[in-house]
């Protein structure tokens, strides 16, 4: 054997102590996005992963407790970058959002002037900031934001010219001249913040007190400004909820008629002049209370609730319409009054094939999950809790083809199913964070196989699991968030022992290898 590469004794024997008292080195699978961060540290909002999964945004109260800030890492592991413009005394970052070509961060914060929230953008890898909201007056403040898909305008809402009177605004991303977007107010009146863009035409839906100030309307505008135009039926006041259309430049809302205490279901055109209602004819005791457009935007599946007397009920019975109206379908089994499906909590699978909802017929009945074709038929039972845990909850995967139910509590068994029926899997049991967007794996936390309050993923289909963090002691995983692509996996980590902690950490969905430890007996020449 050549020499060259023997050490003596003397040189090695420092080198295996100092390995004895190490771990080995940071597994593959996994990698810190931060580093231990001070106990104090809140992750405010949580996080956001760019749509090219490439970035994650945080917002946090690193450098000074109570103080948010916003900072971006690339999800491949360096070094945060903060990229907030330095604050103000007394000011902190308030919220944020990536624009969908994840180039930029937009966020509003006080961070020019003390209890003055403004809107600025910067890039996602940090940058010069630029203020997009205009001047605002003493005491005005953005409130909230959205922008639009083209990644060219920015809609806020603000009181931005008078005190605590809240309008629509719209601006460019690129930095530039604001515009009103709402019509004159009444006295009294203002803009709510249920608003939105609608992707087809880019015109903007909003919700306000415009010309009666005890009267809730619903309105579409230009998103670079222009002529509103009210979109309800004269006098109707409008539920503080409506849809944009993801296929077509229409909105669903639901509405009260002037004179009626029955709330109906309307289809209009963003631009207006196309009013219809979508709901049949309801009886004087019934009304809608929920509803969800389709995937592909061709149908609104929406429930009609029955009050048998004694108050105002949320549980009734799913009916399917088309989009642009017509006789609608009755997907559940009638429910007795007061019984059924509780509101919009029922889900419709992304390929536009099956809705999904759990119903309970009446008084002596078990609850069931059920899920029945978008135009009616091909009923099935998914699950019963009738001598069984409760069912805690239900996710659909990204492609429709499968349910994850959860029973009895937070830390329940999960179990998947087709849509279209079949048996339960067990996929897991612990408390459910996510389905991957490609649909591959399900995402869950427990203490029950590791004896750590680790991360586990396992396939949709059963089987496959794997422990992506293996914590140390006295350490456990808090939230976690998978990236559009489904290549990684951040989630957050929080130290319990005497020096505490908060970190992020990403896995790039390999089983984390156990810590090894080198251990040596004795040493000879």
């Amino acid at each position: 054997m050549p020499n060259a590469l023997r050490l003596p004794l003397s040189l090695l024997a420092p080198i295996l102590a100092l390995m004895l008292a190490l771990p080995t080195p940071a597994q593959a699978s996994w990698r810190s996005l931060t580093g231990p961060l001070p106990a104090h540290t809140s992750i405010g909002y949580g996080w956001q992963i760019s749509p090219n999964s490439r970035y994650v945004v945080f917002e946090a109260d690193l450098a000074v407790e109570g103080v948010n800030e916003l900072y971006s890492v690339p999800i491949d592991g360096s070094t945060p970058v903060k990229l907030n413009a330095p604050l103000v005394a007394g000011g902190a970052v308030d919220r944020f959002a990536i624009t969908p070509d994840s180039q930029y961060v937009l966020y509003t914060a006080d961070q020019d002037v003390d209890n003055r929230v403004e809107l600025y953008r910067v890039p996602i890898d940090g940058g010069p900031v630029v203020k997009l909201s205009g001047t605002i007056t003493p005491g005005g403040n953005v409130e909230a934001f959205k922008i639009d898909p083209d990644n060219v305008r920015v809609v806020y809402l603000a009181d931005q010219t008078t005190n605590d009177l809240h309008e629509l605004y719209s601006a460019p991303i690129a930095g530039g001249s604001w515009v009103k977007l709402n019509g004159p107010l009444v006295r009294g009146g203002g803009v709510l913040d249920a608003f939105a863009i609608e992707p087809i035409s880019n015109r903007v839906v909003y919700q306000a007190y415009q010309d009666v100030s005890t009267r809730i309307e619903i309105f579409g505008v230009p998103i670079a400004g222009g002529t509103p135009v009210r979109l309800n039926e004269s006098g109707a006041i409008v539920d503080f909820t409506f849809q944009v259309n993801p296929s077509l430049p229409v909105v669903v809302f639901s509405a009260t008629p002037s004179g009626s205490s029955v709330t109906r279901l309307y289809m209009n055109a963003t631009a207006g002049s196309l009013l219809t209602e979508l709901s049949f004819t309801l009886a004087s005791n019934q009304s809608v209370f929920g509803y969800l457009i389709s995937p592909q935007g061709d149908r609104v599946v929406y429930n009609v609730v029955t009050d048998p007397g004694g108050g105002f009920v949320r549980d009734g019975n799913l009916y399917s319409v088309l989009i642009g109206g017509g006789p609608s379908t009755l997907l559940t089994t009638k429910a007795d009054a007061g019984y059924g499906v509780y509101g919009a909590t029922f889900s419709i699978s992304s390929d536009n094939q099956r809705v999904v909802y759990r119903y309970r017929r009446n008084a002596t009945a078990p609850t069931l999950l059920e899920a029945v074709d978008l135009v009616g038929g091909n009923r099935v039972t998914l699950y019963t809790d009738a001598g069984a845990p409760p069912l805690l909850g239900f996710h659909l995967s990204a492609d429709g083809q499968s349910v994850v139910y959860q029973q009895t509590s937070s830390a329940g068994t999960l179990r998947t199913v087709p849509t279209s029926g079949g048996s339960a899997t067990i996929v897991g049991s612990g408390t459910f964070h996510q389905i991957l967007p490609d649909s591959s794996r399900v995402l869950y936390t427990t203490s029950t196989i590791s004896g750590r309050f680790d991360l586990f993923s396992q396939l949709l289909s059963g089987g496959g699991q794997r422990n992506l963090s293996r914590v140390e002691e006295q350490v456990q995983v808090g939230e976690v968030l998978a990236s559009p692509d489904s290549q990684w996996i951040v989630y957050e980590v929080a130290g319990t022992g005497a020096t505490p902690f908060k970190e992020l950490r990403v896995s790039d969905g390999a089983e984390a290898p156990v810590p090894q430890r080198l251990f040596l007996t004795s040493l000879q020449r």
